[in-house]
């Protein structure tokens, strides 16, 4: 059967493929590594070159490398200017420096907190020393060196133009269909959202679990259908619970369905917890950073305990012991916005190996040798 195209997506289509407002600001939101002398940084608009405190700071520290923080980006390539004064403006281009949105500097010193600008700068865009910059992996996200190039983010064995527009004037898929594979599927959007909009009034407007189907699986793995076979549902619970704690999800609530025994004895809650503490941290929010003039230092926290109380009436204290660990660990498997989180947090996590590693080198090139 001959698939039929249209010659445009439809009006739902293409609002559908939108970006929000938020993740248009966090892909702006950006902290520049930077080694050059701030003083030397020119304005490209304006009669006026004002320099911050921070310049002035740095100047004292000539070549020294180090964060920048509320800037955006120009129109211009490598420029960028404060946030709130546009007369304020650096370059990072020709080796200068690189930027990091925000969010994903929060998630790379949540990852690696002994991590310094130097050591940002070193891996990302090298030095004198160790020459040319480390090789990451990006996920799905291809990168021209610095740039991410949006519209080569689909997978796809045909050109990028061929795959979008069959996707996209595709008549053979309801405008829902598309979006989804345009957002999670093979056209992976998601990896564009921010990755800070934790799934929270989701959670609490999910419907509760469900039974697990007690009617086979309590039948099949109950007391009177094997009493004699041990099973991995017989184990001693404080040995089911250090086995639970180091499960992904979909293995996780397979262990729910063993039996009504195990259910009903597990502390459900705290396990998901555990677990989603142990398998999959970054569904958590960011740790407090160090900023320069010590704003923002709790901005992924604050919002997370903020949304709780606001959608849930949890308050920062009673966080860990009344959120709905396991709803919420169920919600955070299906949102385009964690799953970024998580493509981004192995990024810092490869950063981190990679700096582990030279501290180790160093160590061992330091250590005494013995004689023989």
């Amino acid at each position: 059967m001959s698939v039929i195209w249209e010659t445009a997506p439809s009006k739902t289509v293409l609002d559908g493929l939108r970006f929000s407002k938020g993740d248009l600001k966090a892909s702006h939101d950006c902290v520049l590594i930077v080694r050059s002398p701030p003083a030397s940084f020119r304005a490209w608009t304006g009669p006026v070159h004002r320099v911050s405190n921070e310049q002035i700071a740095a100047e004292k520290a000539k070549n020294s490398i180090f964060a920048i923080f509320n800037t955006v980006p120009t129109s211009y390539y490598g420029a960028y200017h404060k946030s709130n004064d546009r007369l304020i403006q650096y370059d990072i281009g020709l080796d200068k420096g690189l930027y990091i949105t925000f969010p994903s500097y929060s998630i790379l010193l949540t990852v690696a907190p002994e991590l310094g600008p130097e050591d940002i700068f070193r891996y990302f865009i090298g030095d004198d020393e160790s020459g040319a910059p480390i090789e990451i992996d990006y996920g799905v996200v291809p990168s021209n060196g610095r740039f991410a190039l949006l519209p080569s983010i689909c997978e796809t064995e045909t050109t990028v133009a061929e795959f979008w527009y069959s996707l996209l004037c595709n008549t053979s898929l309801t405008d829902e269909e598309i979006l989804y594979e345009a957002w999670r599927g093979k056209g992976n959007l998601w990896a564009y959202t921010r990755p800070n909009r934790y799934p929270i009034s989701e959670t609490i407007a999910a419907r509760g679990l469900s039974q697990f189907h007690p009617d086979t699986t309590d039948t099949l793995h109950s007391d009177s259908s094997c009493p004699t076979e041990p099973g991995f549902d017989r184990l001693p619970l404080e040995l089911l619970f250090l086995i639970c704690e180091h499960l992904p999800l979909k293995s996780f609530l397979n262990v729910l369905t063993l039996n009504k025994r195990l259910r009903g004895e597990l502390n459900l809650n705290h396990l998901a917890y555990q677990a989603m503490k142990t398998m999959e941290p970054w569904y958590f929010p960011s740790n407090p950073i160090v900023t320069p003039d010590g704003t923002r230092q709790r901005e992924d926290l604050d919002w997370w305990e903020g949304k709780w109380l606001t959608h849930a009436g949890i308050p920062p204290a009673e966080l860990q012991s009344k959120i709905p660990w396991l709803k919420y660990w169920i919600q955070c498997s299906r949102n385009p916005s964690m799953r970024n989180r998580k493509r981004i947090w192995m990024v810092a996590l490869q950063i981190k190996d990679h700096h582990e590693k030279k501290i180790a080198e160093r160590t061992n090139a330091d250590s005494p040798r013995a004689f023989y």
